[in-house]
């Protein structure tokens, strides 16, 4: 990671001053497409912020500078960068060094060499655990635009990653149902998000029959009075079944989608989505209202797998044809 220091330049509109840390302005490249605005009055639309290519070291600053900003950025080859800028620090000790490079397992002396660190890598179900059991936004918005990035080929960004997320929307569920998303971005907190509870138990009907990924997919979510977001729900729920879901809030909007899993392996998929909640204080329903009406459906799903428990069933899903609604 390099810091990335500016201060508005003297003069209103002129490109601002900066100052990189640690010193690789002679080895990377910089571009410095942000402007100095007149300080005081109402705060910058656009603050400093940095735009690099995902496969090459150029970097691009842009933004409104009305008072000195920090803004970091990761760099790409981080052991050649290191290497360079040691390199850099030595000649400017007076030491002669002829050239800097990441060393290679035929190099001299490797045998003699000892690990000083290891590549550390974020399992992808860690990340989705964070998405899903903690309501993560950061994670969530980052991985949208992995998405993007791992398929395109470009860097990341909102159109990309929910163009990818359509398409597989449409691969596996079939594009009549794609159709009822629209994705705005990762965490769903944009209200120009749209998605039908159809959709959403249909995805997570078809994540349970998904042998490579049902496991990871279950184990993300919260857990009904135990973990996350639901830690503090479903406080009184004393059954056998396990209760697995995510949660969502947005200012007069509450949602909760998962499922309940009885002990046989027998499950339903629910999605329950609560729109246009009066505002707080308006003496009519609560969020926390909403919230336990949530709960009682869940546990009325509950009741209807244990009342099947002694029935004999070809499928360890159900999804009741017109019981169960979101």
């Amino acid at each position: 990671v390099i810091e990335i220091y500016a201060r508005p330049a003297r003069t209103v509109g002129m490109a601002p001053e900066y100052h990189v840390s640690p010193d690789v302005t002679k080895i990377v490249n910089i571009i410095n497409k942000a402007r100095s605005i007149k300080p005081g009055g109402r705060p910058a639309a656009a603050g400093l912020w940095i735009d690099r290519p995902v496969d090459v070291n150029n970097f691009t600053l842009y933004g409104d500078i009305q008072s000195p900003q920090l803004a970091r950025v990761t760099v790409l080859n981080q052991p050649e960068i290191f290497a360079k800028v040691m390199k850099q620090k030595l000649q400017n000790a007076g030491l002669k060094i002829k050239n800097a490079r990441v060393a290679n397992i035929d190099d001299p002396g490797n045998n003699d060499t000892k690990t000083i660190g290891h590549t550390i890598a974020t399992p992808i179900s860690t990340i989705v655990t964070r998405c899903n059991t903690d309501s993560e936004n950061l994670y969530a918005e980052s991985l949208i635009k992995k998405i993007g990035n791992e398929v395109t080929g470009q860097p990341g960004s909102w159109d990309n990653g929910s163009a990818i997320v359509r398409m597989l929307l449409s691969k596996k569920l079939g594009p009549a149902l794609a159709t009822e998303a629209i994705i705005i971005d990762g965490s769903g907190l944009s209200r120009s998000n749209k998605l039908t509870t159809n959709l959403l138990t249909s995805w997570m009907f078809m994540m349970y029959n998904e042998d490579d990924l049902k496991n990871i997919y279950l184990d993300s979510l919260a857990q009904a009075g135990k973990t996350g977001t639901l830690k503090r729900r479903f406080k009184n729920y004393d059954g056998n079944s396990r209760i697995l879901a995510k949660s969502g809030y947005i200012r007069q909007v509450s949602c909760l989608s998962g499922y309940v899993i009885a002990p046989t392996g027998k499950a339903v998929a629910f999605s329950i989505m609560c729109n246009e909640i009066p505002p707080s204080g308006s003496g009519t329903v609560t969020i926390s209202q909403i919230k336990k009406m949530q709960e009682k459906i869940v546990l009325k799903i509950d009741e209807y797998l244990l009342q099947l428990n002694s029935l004999a069933e070809t499928s360890d899903f159900i999804i009741p044809a017109n019981q169960l609604g979101g």
